[in-house]
């Protein structure tokens, strides 16, 4: 069995080996990381994050929740619902099929079209050398960590930190 969510550091992964996993999955730990494609303005707003939210904003194709940092989308379309508005989700759990048939590569096509006054929002992330307003048109993925991890880091130093 491997544990995720909330790992940030050693003590964290040793808690969770003591309550008997055998591993510990560290996502935002390792979004983090230099050698992380996550777009650089990105990794600041997890860096800056003062709380995260759970929504169904960024569905079409995934319409499951999702946590996230908040951005301009959220700002805008959560401020009532962290979820999101129910009309979006609605839309987002009918049109889930048509998103399983999308290729991978789409998302980023998809993802600059993407704009805060229409709520149609795939779960594709800001990559490193996408525009700069991609962080703010696009579904920001970090746990709860993310107001216990200061620093972007290489994956080696990273991964020490985890090591009990």
């Amino acid at each position: 069995v491997l544990a995720a969510g909330g790992v940030a550091d050693a003590d964290d992964v040793r808690a969770l080996l003591a309550a008997g996993a055998v591993g510990a999955v560290a996502g935002t730990r390792f979004l983090l990381t230099e050698e992380s494609r996550a777009h650089p303005g990105y990794k600041q707003k997890v860096l800056g994050a003062q709380r995260t939210i759970r929504t169904m904003l960024f569905g079409v194709g995934w319409p499951l929740a999702h946590r996230v940092v908040p951005n301009a989308l959220t700002e805008r379309w959560c401020a009532r619902d962290e979820l999101g508005p129910p009309a979006v989700r609605a839309f987002n759990r009918i049109g889930a099929p048509l998103g399983r048939l999308m290729p991978l590569g789409a998302l980023g096509t998809i993802l600059a079209a993407q704009r805060t006054a229409v709520p149609l929002y795939t779960p594709a992330l800001p990559l490193a050398g996408m525009a700069p307003a991609a962080v703010d048109r696009a579904a920001l993925y970090a746990g709860e960590t993310s107001r216990r991890i200061h620093d972007i880091v290489p994956a080696a130093e990273a991964l020490a930190r985890l090591t009990p």
